[in-house]
């Protein structure tokens, strides 16, 4: 199932059904503006999708684009220059982490093979910095967070070995930020930890070394999806019972409380929209109890 928010409304509403149910997934937004929804498991307990659906916003409705060489997920998919999509890592039907890259063209349906990733690699997440797909932490053949790096180049298609983190992380979240700096925030020190990092780290797009970012006012992770750049350059992260907004220009962290976000929340999205607000939705709190519920807090 899906649903879908109008802003003007401030609802959600029942949205079209997918062909097969999904976590763990991957959704990336194309230049004509429709979502290529990747992989993920069919349920709890349930092995990989290779699925590939695509999302049309003027239809409302989902399209099956046939099919992954290799059922995943827990995978990264990154939107390349000329509308393709690199899917990278993830777990198999196995439960193993996965080496293999695949390529998506959203336009035709085909899928090749990229090029491998140089170690198994799960629950990484992955950004653009210098132009390149920039694929940062997660984990390799065991549980335990990773604290590398690695670059595909777009034009050679070759990973490399990117800088390192100070600390490794899984569970974390990765943003770009407009003047090509990277932002990372959070995490965990295993993927079955529930320790979370307050601490952030930055790349800048000048330099080949990750050095201390600001502190959060709690520890947070599973952050996938729960922070995102506000158009003013700040960033917005969700998570915890208050929405906090990380300024890099002045190295300040702040927090904006909503009222109805009365407990910590992990696989939150967090979503700007034009009117000032962030639209925070879903997730599961401590004891692994999901909600339905959304809310909108103003940021401005």
């Amino acid at each position: 199932m899906s649903e879908l928010f109008d802003p003007a409304t401030g609802r959600m509403a029942p949205g079209p059904v997918m062909a097969v149910p999904r976590l763990s997934h991957t959704a990336t937004l194309l230049s004509d503006g429709r979502v290529l929804v990747v992989g993920g498991y069919g349920g709890e307990g349930a092995p990989p999708s290779a699925s590939i659906e695509v999302f049309d916003p003027t239809a409302e409705v989902f399209r099956s684009l046939g099919s992954l060489r290799i059922a995943r997920a827990d995978h990264t998919a990154s939107l390349l220059p000329d509308g393709r999509v690199v899917v990278a890592g993830g777990r198999g039907v196995e439960g193993s982490a996965l080496r293999s890259v695949e390529i998506i063209d959203p336009k035709t349906g085909a899928v090749v093979a990229g090029p491998d990733l140089p170690e198994p690699r799960t629950a990484q997440v992955a950004t653009t910095f210098a132009g390149e797909v920039l694929l940062i932490g997660g984990t390799t053949v065991s549980d335990r967070a990773v604290d590398s790096t690695l670059l595909l180049d777009r034009r050679t298609l070759r990973w490399t070995a990117g800088p390192t983190l100070g600390t490794a992380r899984v569970k974390h979240a990765a943003v770009s930020l407009p003047d090509g700096d990277v932002l990372v925030i959070g995490g965990s020190g295993s993927a079955e930890s529930r320790d979370a990092f307050a601490s952030t780290e930055l790349l800048g797009s000048r330099s080949d070394s990750f050095v201390p970012g600001p502190v959060l006012p709690d520890g947070r992770y599973k952050l996938t999806d729960a922070a995102a750049v506000l158009p003013d350059g700040r960033v917005a992260v969700a998570g915890g019972t208050r929405v906090a907004i990380i300024d890099l220009a002045t190295a300040s962290v702040d927090e904006i409380r909503s009222p109805s976000l009365e407990r910590e929340r992990a696989f939150q999205t967090l979503t700007p929209l034009p009117d000032g607000t962030v639209l925070v939705a879903g997730g599961y709190d401590a004891d692994i109890v999901p909600t339905a519920a959304a809310w909108l807090v103003p940021v401005i």
